[in-house]
């Protein structure tokens, strides 16, 4: 694979889907409690972060302490991220997950 080409698919495909998610859900940024993301790798999640021009603390990135642990990363961060009590009842949280064949994907959750 193109190491180069796939990490600014993962990083424009992150950014996209936060758009498309906002745009979709009629809800603003300040709208979203957190946002969850699969945990790729560090550099692709910070560029994502940088990109997006929304506050770093809507994110929740745990993947210094479990690395990329494929399709369980946005279970784990969200199940991390509620134990923490970041996440309250009527919260609008959004997930977006991106990965092997190019694909990718996206959810607001209200709790």
């Amino acid at each position: 694979m193109n190491g180069k080409a796939v990490y600014k698919f993962a990083v424009n495909a992150f950014v996209e889907s936060i758009d498309v998610l906002l745009k979709e859900s009629r809800l603003k940024i300040d709208d979203i409690g957190l946002i969850i993301a699969h945990q790729a790798n560090k550099r692709i999640l910070d560029s994502a972060v940088k990109k997006s021009k929304i506050t770093p603390d809507k994110f929740y990135i745990n993947i210094e302490r479990f690395g990329n642990t494929s399709a369980a990363t946005i279970g784990i961060a969200l199940s991390e991220a509620s134990e923490k009590n970041l996440i309250k009842t009527g919260d609008n949280i959004m997930l977006i997950g991106f990965g092997s064949g190019l694909v990718w994907g996206g959810v607001v959750i209200k709790v």
